[in-house]
């Protein structure tokens, strides 16, 4: 089973047949589960909200997660403890980690050669405890696979099968999660394994004090603490209820909006991966409990179409024009105060008596202009102010204020 769908949609003819389908018990039950893990991860790994949940969107539509960033990222963490929490032993064979350095060989991926069978002439591999056996794959520094591992590896992420001697051996890898601190750098065959990984994040190093007191309990506690898991035989539930949501035309029709914006924004991404994307939203909506994909679920495309982290602003932005409007202008206003907030921490840096005062003064403003963005965006008759994402810029325009408010403060305690 690949992530790539069998066959371009029709966008010219509307299904006027197509009933809502309806999750079952069980599936329903699952995907709560799943939810379940992502909130725990997401608590615990603060800042690694977006990358969490790409690694659940990632289980529904059975693909793979690449983790970009400087070393030293918890990337290996994130990919250890999601396996953990999907039900599997890392400790066991159903986990497959490894770091692939320049001078790695493909036998410590697949498994070395049978001797015996090389002997009659017949290339099989004892496969037991590597890849070819793992339900979850970790490969860190995945850009150092050798041209020699290549093509078995881009056949197992595509299509979860490998040459075993004269067979072909099924795969029954759920997911894989790469990780790299570099781009993969002027090889097509590099280029081609980048394309296999549907979901991209770029990791950089956690910033406030949340997201660092976070990393030291989960240093000091052993590891994310969760209060579900996923059972026995939920991967399977979960995934067949991702393939039963329904994807309207308007959707479709969003998806190539998308794809044709972004190719004169200079953003362009392989027909492959275009047909992919239809997996993509589904997950979504099943995450999120629907049966009906809508056009805002296309927002996780800004997580997989880019080939440069720096393309993403773009990408969000492309797609809020075409599907929530009203959102982006919201982000616009958080932008605006975001940069304000860089200015204003750089304003003053020396806590001498005659900074202090139009420190504070330059403060004040800047929770004024919070207040003021706050009360246009809740003021936005056209923004759903219950959507997730508006959620999210809200939460962020009033941790603005607090932080800000706090350090306001400590200022006049000094004075």
């Amino acid at each position: 089973m690949t992530c790539i769908a069998n066959a371009r949609p029709t966008l010219s003819i509307e299904d006027t047949t197509m009933t809502t389908p309806t999750f079952s018990p069980s599936q329903a039950e699952a995907l709560r589960r799943l939810r379940a893990v992502r909130d725990d991860m997401a608590t615990n790994l603060v800042g690694r909200d977006r990358e969490v949940n790409g690694l659940c969107i990632s289980l529904l539509a059975d693909c793979h997660t690449l983790l970009l960033g400087v070393p030293g990222t918890a990337k290996s963490l994130m990919a250890t403890e999601f396996a953990r929490a999907i039900g599997l032993d890392v400790e066991s064979s159903e986990y497959f980690e490894t770091l692939l350095g320049s001078y790695s060989n493909p036998d410590e991926v697949f498994g070395p050669y049978n001797p015996a069978k090389l002997l009659t002439g017949v290339y099989e591999r004892n496969v037991d405890g590597y890849l070819p056996t793992a339900h979850f794959g970790f490969l860190d520094e995945i850009f150092n696979a050798t041209a020699e591992m290549l093509v078995t590896l881009n056949t197992i992420l595509n299509e979860r099968r490998m040459k075993q001697g004269t067979q072909r051996l099924n795969v029954p890898l759920k997911m894989v999660v790469g990780a790299a601190n570099v781009y993969p750098q002027g090889d097509l065959a590099l280029a081609a394994l980048y394309d296999r990984f549907l979901l991209r994040y770029w990791t950089p190093y956690v910033e406030t004090r949340n997201e660092n007191m976070a990393l030291l309990r989960i240093a000091r506690d052993g590891g994310v603490k969760f209060t579900e898991r996923l059972m026995d035989g939920d991967c399977d539930l979960i995934q067949d209820a991702c393939k039963m949501v329904h994807v309207p035309d308007n959707v479709l029709t969003a998806l190539v909006d998308v794809r044709s914006k972004l190719g004169d924004e200079g953003v362009v991404y392989s027909d492959r991966r275009h047909m992919a994307q239809m997996r993509l939203v589904q997950a979504v909506a099943a995450l999120d409990g629907r049966a009906v994909t809508t056009v805002k679920d296309l927002f996780i495309l800004a997580d997989s179409v880019w080939d440069h982290h720096e393309q993403r602003a773009t990408v969000w932005k492309t797609i809020a024009t075409i599907v929530d409007s009203a959102l982006l202008e919201a982000r616009v206003l958080l932008d605006a105060v975001l940069v304000q907030r860089n200015k204003l921490d750089m304003f003053g840096k020396d806590e001498v008596d005659d900074v202090r005062r139009p420190k504070r003064k330059a403060r004040r403003a800047f929770n004024i202009k919070v207040k003021q963005a706050i009360r246009e965006i809740e003021a936005n008759p056209s923004l759903d102010l219950d959507d997730p994402s508006a959620k999210q810029v809200i939460d962020k325009l009033n941790a603005q204020r607090k932080e800000v408010g706090k350090a306001m403060n400590d200022i006049d305690l000094r004075i």
